[in-house]
């Protein structure tokens, strides 16, 4: 989720102090929605990170929809649900990687 050379884990660390730190320092998130994503806490951990910096109405998470549609997403978050977003059953990986390049590099 985070692109920084610098983070780095190692064995003693605190994986939740970890995920904070890199929801502090980022700019945006690039959220990969599944149905895994859906059956995990720490994916929704982490995007209740980027929705609280979502707030003061700043862009900052990036949707890639993967294996999921609207219908699958709504009943979890009307609002994420509402975002415009890449989808990988529509574009290639390469397309999508573009696409989230181009938002990365305004």
């Amino acid at each position: 989720m985070f692109g920084n050379d610098e983070f780095e884990l190692t064995v003693d660390d605190s994986l939740r102090q970890s995920i904070d730190r890199g929801l502090v320092n980022s700019r945006y998130g690039i959220v990969v929605l599944s149905k895994a994503f859906f059956a995990r806490d720490w994916p929704q951990y982490e995007l209740n990170g980027l929705t609280a910096k979502e707030v003061g109405g700043e862009k900052v998470i990036l949707p890639v929809w993967h294996g999921v549609t609207k219908a699958d997403i709504l009943p979890y978050s009307p609002p994420l649900a509402d975002k415009l977003a890449v989808a990988t059953k529509d574009q290639s990986a390469t397309e999508v990687a573009k696409a989230l390049a181009k938002v990365l590099a305004a």
